[in-house]
């Protein structure tokens, strides 16, 4: 019985994903959303770009269009960047 409800929460997630829908992963530290996040990357199309914004390189898609955007606290000479900051070029692109 088990396998079935594991299976049928995958369904539930993969078909979410493709038909974008919006998802929200929140947790507390080392709980393993990026784990999840990488492991759903799997379930976007190929040919579909990746945005990600993150302050700590973690997600590594396997999309050939895909692009990384660094969030930086400003420290040892670089500028200061938010990730508020990055959504907001992002959503201007």
């Amino acid at each position: 019985m088990r396998n079935l409800r594991e299976n049928a929460i995958y369904d539930f997630i993969d078909t979410a994903i493709r038909r974008r829908v919006s998802i929200l992963i929140s947790d507390g530290t080392s709980s393993g959303k990026t784990t999840f996040i990488n492991a759903c990357l799997n379930s976007i199309d190929p040919k579909d770009r990746i945005l990600t914004l993150e302050d700590t390189r973690e997600l590594f898609p396997p999309h050939a269009n895909s692009v990384h955007l660094l969030a930086s606290p400003g420290d040892q000479g670089t500028a200061s960047v938010t990730i508020q900051h990055l959504l907001e070029v992002a959503h201007a692109a």
